[in-house]
């Protein structure tokens, strides 16, 4: 997936498609927690009265995140097509028609589509959606990708999530282009561990899941951009859940985007001269030990695949 060369926009957080300018958006968080209603949980100690959370459909969810939908009239796509391909979706380069101060504009932008099985509910393909989307939402660093807004239309398989254009490329294509120095290489590998630092100290941390060099984009300034939160998962309860486990990453995980229950498959790709071992969410040169052993992603994983 790939961003514009243009540089940053005065555009960028702002409302997208037919909207007009308007401000950053109200995290995402904030406005569940503004509006969250709680409820003892009958499983919950009768003298703690412990509140429970009540879950969140993803028609809710979108709802909150209405500011970021843009219309599907104002993506027009390039001649040149896919641009990458994953094993959820495909990454295709296209230009969004925005609307400043009553004049528009046109931007290069990168469509991250989602692909619905045949076999798959839509519900199902709803919630891993959403969960992207309620992950990226809120989050603003440097080197993590920010996103412009979505498309969405479930009953015709539409599921789009649309993000700045790097013409540069992930680290993978960068460095085999050797369009690059020492300095600018030690940097890519400063700004990954940066990106990923700040997602791990957020409160509640965020685990990426899936990070690897075709996950990492290289913006117009050389510096990395961590992208694809398909498999990140928001961490709550860590201390209690680290009480209870003997595991050193023992977290309850949120909205898990994947079947836990699934049998893994693994398959080996043959691209770009090399032979790739992957599994359902992640490639075998970057996998941590327990997820090779069936195991969740947690934040250690992350940093299995930095290291």
């Amino acid at each position: 997936m790939s961003e514009s060369t243009s540089g940053p926009s005065e555009t960028e957080g702002h409302l997208v498609g037919e909207h007009a300018e308007a401000s950053r958006d109200t995290p995402l968080e904030e406005q569940l927690n503004s509006t969250d209603k709680r409820t003892p949980s009958p499983k919950a100690d009768l003298d703690s009265q412990e509140p429970e959370r009540i879950k969140l459909s993803a028609r809710d969810i979108l709802d909150a995140l209405a500011e970021k939908r843009i219309d599907i009239n104002d993506i027009q796509f390039s001649h040149a097509g896919l641009q990458d391909s994953g094993g959820k979706g495909d990454v295709i380069l296209a230009t969004l028609v925005i609307t400043v101060r009553g004049q528009r504009e046109l931007r290069n932008v990168a469509v991250k589509k989602l692909r619905l099985s045949t076999d798959e509910e839509d519900e199902k393909f709803l919630r891993a959606f959403v969960n992207e989307l309620r992950v990226l939402d809120g989050l603003s660093h440097l080197n993590i990708v920010k996103i412009i807004g979505f498309v969405e239309d479930i009953k015709d398989g539409v599921a789009w999530m649309v993000f700045p254009w790097e013409a540069n490329g992930n680290v993978r294509q960068f460095l085999r282009s050797e369009k690059w120095e020492i300095p600018e290489r030690v940097s890519l590998i400063k700004d990954v561990a940066s990106g990923l630092e700040y997602l791990h100290t957020r409160q509640p941390p965020i685990c990426h899941g899936d990070l690897k060099s075709l996950n990492v984009l290289v913006n117009s300034s050389f510096r990395a951009v961590i992208t694809d939160f398909g498999s990140a998962r928001i961490m709550r309860n860590m201390r209690r859940n680290r009480e209870n486990n003997d595991s050193n990453d023992g977290v309850k995980l949120v909205e898990p985007p994947t079947d836990s229950n699934a049998s893994p498959e693994i398959n080996l790709v043959a691209s770009d001269n090399q032979l790739t071992l992957t599994g359902p969410s992640w490639s075998f040169r970057w996998a941590a030990p327990e997820i090779l052993n069936g195991e969740e992603p947690g934040l250690a994983s992350d940093i299995w695949a930095l290291g």
